[in-house]
């Protein structure tokens, strides 16, 4: 089985060639439609995350209209686990002031 490296990073892991093509594909198949995204969004990465770059994000934050980039400084893939403070920080902060979608006051 030939094996491939995950993105340009050096310390990434290594992965089967054939589950890079399909994911390959199956990300080119969105790309042209990212941007009907209406819903307001948050990309958030670890900035040393070697698994996805973090720069990916910020790539994909630019095509969503109006989205909002974060990145959790010192943390890796699994920013949400290793630094859930900074985590539940970015989201509580993105949220403030936004309006809630879909929900309506009950008595």
């Amino acid at each position: 089985m030939r094996m491939i490296s995950a993105t340009s990073n050096p310390k990434s892991s290594r992965i089967p060639a054939n589950s890079v093509a399909a994911f390959s594909r199956a990300a080119f198949e969105i790309v042209d439609r990212i941007c009907e995204i209406r819903a307001p969004t948050l990309v958030i990465a670890g900035d040393s995350d070697i698994l996805i770059l973090p720069e990916n994000g910020r790539i994909l934050a630019e095509k969503i209209p109006d989205a909002e980039f974060r990145s959790i400084e010192g943390a890796g893939h699994l920013f949400w686990i290793s630094h859930p403070e900074g985590t539940y920080s970015e989201v509580a902060g993105f949220l403030d002031g936004k309006e809630t979608l879909g929900t309506e006051a009950v008595e």
